[in-house]
């Protein structure tokens, strides 16, 4: 996640802890906890996803919310640069995730289906 944050000693002058505070690293940890769940690798949040590099891509992996951060947040997972064949499977993934989220169940199956014949190790698409 990217944004402001307080850095710096926090405690008493028996037992101090120098470290980062707030809501962006509080939605930082949430978001490396779901990696897990969503079985990918690296996960990033819509703003560091508007911050980084036309090197790097991403795909939208889902909308979340999260525990004790009152708004959504888009999660996109890290993929680097890619090939060519990636691409069209990556919007396979968009499309049956659009599927999903207007409650179009049989369609994002088929596309999901499709999907992971190509790709049986995609771990968000698998749990989606």
């Amino acid at each position: 996640n990217t944004g402001m944050a307080v850095v710096g000693n926090t405690g008493s002058s028996k037992r101090i802890k120098f470290g980062p505070i707030g809501n962006t690293v509080n939605l930082a940890s949430r978001v490396q906890g779901a990696t897990k769940y969503l079985k990918c690798s690296t996960l990033i949040t819509d703003e560091t996803k508007s911050r980084m590099g036309q090197n790097l891509r991403a795909r939208r992996i889902c909308t979340a919310r999260v525990n004790n951060i009152a708004a959504t947040v888009d999660l996109f997972e890290l993929q680097g640069t890619s090939k060519p064949i990636e691409a069209s499977l990556e919007k396979r993934y968009a499309d049956a995730l659009a599927f999903f989220e207007e409650q179009k169940f049989n369609d994002a199956v088929r596309e999901l289906g499709s999907l992971l014949q190509a790709r049986p190790q995609d771990g968000p698409a698998k749990l989606l």
